[in-house]
């Protein structure tokens, strides 16, 4: 089994699961090592996340099981009660995928801020009258929610057919159009190659547009061809949630490990 870390909340997590296969461990006993560390410690609390999961029994049944996420910091602690030749090359490898993951992260949380810069770029460059309607409409939606930023809109005497959305950085190009530029650009492609479904997880858009930069590079010669704000409404065109929140997101899938 390789090393598996992922992001999680904007942290690089390890699945006590996925160390237990790797290291040879029964699972039951990797968890009360960590239950031990917790006890001796309990302000390690922050290191492992207990997380519940179910598994299918006969006729229909359902058990629930614990597991834990753990950061670095937690993982070392735990791993380092693991001792043999073999243990020190696999806590090795597991030690590469953090800092893999960590690099991607980090990468992630650099480009997301990119993605503020082209906003406020975008903005800058309208017109100061169009700028402050905007900036109208987008305070009256946060405060009274749709129905009060749909009416400002009008009062502002924008155009019917630009109905406001989120925080109006832009207008909304047609469906069809950006279904189209997704095709273009790969993403479509990159989509079915790198993308899993995982119900309920969650990473920041910036991780997944670095990671089609990759590929992009990789299979059509060259960087992303789009930026992150495109790349995030080609990706919605598809079908695939995005969201805003202290950033953008994209739940309900992750990378191919």
């Amino acid at each position: 089994m390789n090393a598996l870390v992922r992001i999680e909340a904007d942290r690089v997590v390890a699945d006590s699961r996925d160390v237990a296969a790797d290291f040879g461990k029964q699972h039951a006993h990797v968890l009360r090592t960590i239950r031990e560390l917790l006890k001796a410690k309990p302000e390690l609390s922050s290191n492992f996340g207990e997380q519940s999961f179910q598994v299918q029994q006969g006729q229909g049944a359902k058990v629930a099981y614990c597991r834990f996420d753990m950061d670095r910091k937690g993982f070392m602690l735990l791993v380092m009660r693991f001792t043999g030749k073999k243990a020190l090359e696999i806590q090795s490898r597991w030690i590469d995928a953090f800092d893999r993951m960590e690099q991607q992260l980090q990468r992630a949380l650099e480009v997301s801020n990119d993605d503020d810069v082209e906003t406020e770029e975008t903005m800058a460059a309208l017109p100061a009258d169009f700028r402050d309607r905007l900036r109208f409409v987008s305070e009256a939606r946060l405060l009274g929610g749709k129905e009060a930023g749909r009416r400002a809109w009008r009062a502002m005497e924008f155009p019917d057919v630009f109905v406001p959305e989120t925080l109006f950085k832009s207008f909304k190009a047609p469906r069809r159009l950006l279904s189209q530029m997704a095709e273009d650009a790969g993403i479509a492609d990159w989509a079915r190659e790198r993308l899993v479904v995982a119900e309920g997880y969650r990473a920041r858009l910036g991780l997944f547009y670095a990671d089609y930069d990759d590929w992009h590079r990789t299979t059509r010669g060259g960087g992303a061809p789009i930026s992150i704000v495109t790349f995030g409404k080609a990706v919605k065109s598809l079908g695939l949630h995005t969201y805003r929140s202290n950033g953008s997101y994209l739940s309900g899938w992750m990378l191919v490990q």
